[in-house]
């Protein structure tokens, strides 16, 4: 069944342009068709009732269950190339709170001021389109670029940062089960400089490995997501 993130006003169910066109025309819906509306943290099962114009009736609400039951943040280099675009879906698959993009000293990238509006509109419709796939309740929230010394703006119960020079810290030993939120640091292809890793330690962040092999910058989210998330999820069946 087709998800789409909906906004509501009382009873009135508001889609963009953009949706009615996608239901109208390229799924080529038809009374009586059938679609999934996430709104404010629920399902919705709604039905189409009229089509010109366009309305829905509500069949049934739903609780959503699909959330993490702790808050991630994200806070990630900008790399190089379209690694973004892939970045921003993984991370929202991965059930991710917030995403805020960082510049470091050995970005490559980068994204002018007149530029940024645009770019996190684009990036925002690749989460929605990522939370609509995969059935989140929410919408991960996308900060605007911060420069690295603003790190600490986001600050968790438990802040990390990958460093691939750390040996004795990994990130697997030093997740708590009473910790309700974390943030990872991740850096970009050539990494973080020692100066920054010793920044973001006065700042609050541990420094931890993400193991034995060098990680493409991609690569190291998708492992620090994927350990981050199966832990809050195993704890949370701990106690059903």
């Amino acid at each position: 069944m087709q998800k789409y993130f909906i906004d509501k006003k009382q009873d009135q169910w508001i889609l963009t342009k953009e949706q009615e066109h996608q239901i109208l025309h390229v799924m080529r819906a038809a009374k009586k068709d059938q679609f999934l509306f996430i709104y404010d943290g629920a399902f919705y099962q709604v039905e189409i009732d009229c089509l010109s114009p366009l309305h829905f009736k509500t069949i049934e609400k739903k609780e959503a269950k699909t959330e993490l039951p702790v808050d991630i943040t994200l806070l990630y280099c900008l790399p190089k190339g379209n690694k973004l675009d892939f970045v921003l879906q993984k991370a929202t698959e991965l059930g991710v709170k917030n995403i805020v993009l960082v510049e470091s000293s050995r970005v490559i990238t980068k994204i002018k001021k007149e530029d940024l509006p645009h770019k996190l509109e684009r990036y925002r419709k690749i989460i929605m389109e990522a939370a609509e796939q995969c059935g989140r309740a929410y919408l991960p929230k996308i900060d605007a670029l911060i420069s690295f010394e603003k790190i600490d703006h986001y600050l968790s119960d438990l802040n990390f940062i990958a460093y691939e020079q750390e040996t004795e810290n990994f990130l697997s030993k030093k997740l708590l089960k009473n910790a309700l939120s974390y943030s990872i640091l991740i850096g970009p292809e050539g990494g973080f400089s020692s100066e920054e890793v010793l920044l973001a330690k006065q700042k609050g962040f541990q420094s931890v490995s993400l193991g034995k092999r060098i990680l493409r910058s991609e690569t190291a989210v998708l492992y620090s997501l994927s350990l981050l998330s199966n832990f809050a999820e195993e704890k949370e069946y701990e106690h059903l």
